[in-house]
């Protein structure tokens, strides 16, 4: 998984999880909606190891306001 670009008043942190396998990218800034959603449609994801498989992958949205109420904004899934 990687993210290409910079988006102005927006950081990252990319973390591996184990529950379930995978990794978890969080946005974090004092930034617009539309900006947040430029952040989000420049998340790519590639599997060059030694075991491709042509597995389901399947990616979920979730956004945590200031006062840190969470929502479920959208969901995909992709096969490579």
């Amino acid at each position: 998984m990687g993210y290409a670009t910079s988006v102005v008043g927006i950081s990252y942190i990319a973390t591996k999880i184990t529950s379930p396998a995978g990794y978890r990218l969080q946005f974090s800034g004092a930034a617009s909606p539309a900006k947040y959603q430029t952040a989000l449609r420049a998340i790519t994801f590639w599997n060059d190891g030694p075991f491709n498989q042509n597995a389901e992958r399947v990616f979920t949205y979730t956004v945590t306001d200031a006062g840190g109420a969470t929502n479920s904004v959208g969901w995909c899934k992709l096969k490579q």
